[in-house]
């Protein structure tokens, strides 16, 4: 990330849930920040810090894992919609879903793939069956438009 403009200029009066899109969208490639991170003011640096803390959380299991894209990809020069990247690795005890509401609806709901049918997963305290994902889907809702969700999944 070298900030929301081309010259690389990060300007902190982003919502702190613009920042968190923002950094949530390098989790997908080689995450990593180029910016004058230092100048930043401290609510920045700290939402910051917590997104790298949520990625080291995650990036083993996104490296191991299938990919499956459950939305086509947004259009380059009017991005609208949602868009949504399922991790899930080869042995299905976990899975992670990375949403992004672009614009349009607060809630969507998303069939998910490559999970085991008959497993539980716990997905923020609440149990459902690989099937029910995989059938009825996750249903993700974001506050705002330019807002990122990352959602674990832990087979029981």
């Amino acid at each position: 990330m070298v900030g929301e403009e081309y010259s690389g200029v990060v300007s902190p009066d982003g919502p702190p849930g613009w920042w968190d899109f923002m950094l949530r969208i390098l989790m997908n490639g080689q995450f990593g920040i180029s910016s004058q991170v230092s100048s930043w003011p401290p609510a920045l640096r700290g939402r910051a810090a917590a997104n790298v803390a949520l990625y080291k959380q995650i990036r083993a299991l996104i490296g191991r894992a299938d990919v499956y894209h459950l939305t086509p990809p947004p259009a380059h020069d009017d991005p609208c919609g949602w868009m949504a990247i399922e991790y899930v690795p080869t042995d299905r005890e976990q899975a992670v879903v990375m949403a992004y509401r672009l614009t349009g609806a607060a809630r969507q709901r998303f069939p998910l793939r490559g999970l085991d049918p008959a497993a539980p997963y716990r997905i923020n305290g609440q149990t459902h069956t690989g099937q029910e994902l995989m059938s009825e889907g996750l249903e993700v809702n974001l506050d705002a438009e330019w807002r990122a969700g990352v959602i674990e999944l832990q087979a029981e």
